[in-house]
């Protein structure tokens, strides 16, 4: 009995050994052959599964020589493979065809490629991914047509100015980020890694949906989102980069500064010095300021993300955190982001989604303003002063220059200020699919977002020279407070009747934008550290305190109706009324139209023949008119008053009043009319 039982488990591990192989190969694109990291492998019908490494290899153990292999990736065609007794089998995927099929986020909603009539671009979100910059704008520069990026300055964290098309007003002309549905006025909160999908809307016909505020474009933002095939994912990645400035200005040294002042007849004893020692063959090249302001740049950043889901539950949670040293000596940003977006299944026609960001920053300050800022005082300063006085053993006078603060001093200054700042965003939506008829659908979304950012800035006490010095040690201390939220609430109805396909939104949406702030600076100040208290300053007299605040709101109602006819012809009418609190109620309400079509030559007969030379052509033409509010106050249409002003009343001081702003009552819209 034991022989026999010993004999049936020896027969059964040998049947489970011959059943059980592990699978190797190496997975890659049929296009060009490279190998393909990431690419899901599952055993179908199982949730046994793995993933290709960065050589596109995977090895997988499976349950039997029948089993079937499913290889998918985003962006390729899904394959099946029968294992049929194999051990190693290599996969080449082909491309998507996507072509004019493919799905494109536009405002409020989605529309086929083949059917938009705007001008809008797809940007590779691939391709920001790879950069290390935390700054999802600045990863934008050179990735798309018509989208000029350009630095604010060298600091790290200082931002970027984004023109669609160029510069289409003398006031604000920053583009409107949306995303997620929510509309912001940057991206600092988005970490470029959990992008999903970025498009840009250029034109008015494109445009035209956001009404007052699409005239200088929109820049539609999807962020990652969880997956519903049961695994779980966790990606880890850090990234450095290095960066320096490549170009600098050829500017005079010292002795060919000394020989231009004596060629205009001005000089001194220092002058004839430098003159005199180029006489003696001792050739004085003195300071280069670009050289003593500059330094190489590093930004690393991490990035740690863990997504999966169910047919109930997706989610993709993620922490991102940066450290930046700016090219400019002494500037830098530490930066932590943290993303939790959250999506339920009620139903096959109900879903509801949270959406949760956080942002925390700490940076010096910015001294980029023309007379004490660093790059500017490094330009203007002469070669002849030096960075460092070894006799008064502190930085050193800036001679025959306009520049008020040694550059040297100017970096040591900045190091003495700091900037913390804190961003919070939530983001709800209820979607409703199929309602009373099929492709009757209905959003409601409402977000928020909260800033609260803390500037404490410290001037010490110094002494160069009567014109070059800071007489009080001053403390300034501010802090800020803000708060946006957005109600948006339409539907859409996508229904295909024979060849005609209808696209059309209608929706209303709310918003208020709120902000105060309080700042206080104090004089005679310790230069101790931690004693750097506004409690601390020994001078009653001399304390200034102040603050402001200020709200807008915009209410607004749009539709939007797009027509195709087999997939050829098109035909797009967009309509928003917006009223904005910034200006009287007579001149409060704007009109913002739009009407474009397109048609798609590449889909008639005629163009068969040379099909493989144009595979997509298309005729687009548009007109509309877009908004811009952004070049008016809060308030600009009434007259304000500023208190805490002294006037002296026979001999004796008091307080008072002035008017400082007429009122504007005439102020209304600023709009602009496309064509394209």
């Amino acid at each position: 009995m034991k022989k026999t039982l010993l004999l049936f488990l020896i027969s059964l591990g040998f049947v489970f050994a011959v059943s059980a192989q592990t699978i190797t190969g190496v997975v890659t694109g049929a296009d060009d052959g490279q190998p393909i990291p990431g690419v899901n492998i599952i055993e179908k019908g199982t949730n046994n599964g793995t993933i290709t490494n960065l050589y596109g290899a995977y090895s997988l153990k499976v349950s039997g020589t029948g089993s079937v292999l499913v290889f998918s990736f985003v962006g390729y065609n899904p394959a099946e493979i029968s294992v049929d007794g194999l051990t190693k089998i290599d996969v080449k995927l082909t491309l998507q065809d996507v072509g004019l099929n493919e799905v494109v986020v536009v405002g409020y909603g989605t529309m086929r490629k083949s059917d938009i009539t705007g001008s809008v671009a797809s940007v590779n979100v691939d391709d920001i991914k790879k950069v290390s910059t935390v700054d999802a704008a600045q990863a934008l520069q050179g990735r798309v047509a018509g989208v000029n990026v350009m630095s604010n300055s060298g600091n790290p964290g200082s931002g970027v100015k984004i023109r669609v098309r160029g510069i289409g007003t003398i006031n604000n002309s920053d583009p409107l980020f949306v995303v997620d549905g929510f509309p912001v006025s940057d991206i600092s909160h988005v970490a470029p890694t959990d992008i999903a999908s970025i498009e840009v809307l250029k034109d008015a016909s494109a445009t035209a949906i956001y009404g007052s505020r699409g005239a200088n474009g929109v820049i539609l933002i999807k962020t990652r989102t969880g997956t519903k095939n049961g695994k779980l994912e966790i990606q880890a990645s850090v990234l450095t980069g290095f960066s320096e400035v490549t170009r600098t200005l050829d500017l005079a040294d010292a002795t060919q500064f000394a020989n231009a002042r004596k060629a205009i007849g001005n000089t001194d004893e220092i002058i004839n010095y430098v003159l005199d020692q180029q006489t003696a063959g001792n050739y004085l090249k003195g300071t280069d300021w670009q050289k003593e302001i500059y330094r190489q740049g590093i930004s690393t950043r991490y990035n740690l993300s863990i997504r999966g889901g169910n047919d109930s539950y997706a989610f993709d949670h993620g922490f991102t955190y940066s450290s930046d040293k700016g090219t400019v000596k002494g500037t830098y940003m530490d930066k932590l982001m943290f993303h939790s977006n959250n999506e339920f299944s009620l139903s096959k026609k109900a879903k509801i989604g949270l959406n949760f960001n956080y942002v925390h920053y700490e940076k010096p300050g910015e001294r980029s303003d023309f007379y004490s800022g660093t790059i500017p005082g490094a330009l203007r300063s002469d070669p002849i002063s030096t960075a460092w006085d070894n006799y008064t053993n502190f930085y050193g006078e800036v001679y025959y220059s306009q520049a008020a603060t040694n550059p040297a001093l100017a970096i040591y200054l900045a190091g003495k200020q700091k900037s913390l700042g804190n961003k919070a965003m939530g983001n709800f939506y209820l979607q409703l699919d199929n309602i009373l008829l099929k492709g009757l659908s209905f959003r409601s979304q409402f977000g928020t977002i909260i800033d609260f950012n803390d500037q404490k800035n410290y001037s010490p006490k110094y002494f160069i020279t009567p014109t070059q010095k800071n007489d009080d040690a001053t403390l300034y201390q501010g802090r800020s407070f803000g708060m946006n939220w957005v109600n948006t609430n339409y539907f859409s109805y996508n229904k295909s009747i024979s060849k005609l396909n209808v696209n059309a939104t209608l929706g209303m949406e709310l918003q208020a934008s709120k902000w105060s702030d309080i700042h206080a600076t104090g004089y005679d100040v310790p230069e101790i550290a931690s004693l750097q208290y506004l409690s601390a300053h020994k001078d009653a007299v001399k304390f200034d305190l102040g603050g402001g605040q200020g709200e807008n709101r915009l209410a607004s109602t749009f539709f939007r109706s797009n027509f195709a006819w087999d997939q050829k012809y098109v035909l797009t009418g967009t309509v928003r009324m917006d009223g904005s609190s910034k200006f009287t109620p007579e001149q409060r309400w704007g009109y913002f139209p739009s009407v474009a079509a397109s048609w798609n030559l590449d889909k008639e007969a005629f163009m068969s023949s040379i099909a493989n030379v144009l595979p997509s052509l298309k005729l687009r033409a548009g007109w509309g008119t877009v908004g811009n509010q952004g070049s008016a106050g809060n308030f600009d249409y009434v007259s304000s008053v500023n208190g805490g002003y002294m006037y002296a009343l026979n001999g004796i001081p008091v307080e008072g009043a002035v008017q400082e702003q007429l009122a504007n009552e005439e102020l209304t819209w600023e709009s602009a009319e496309q064509i394209n």
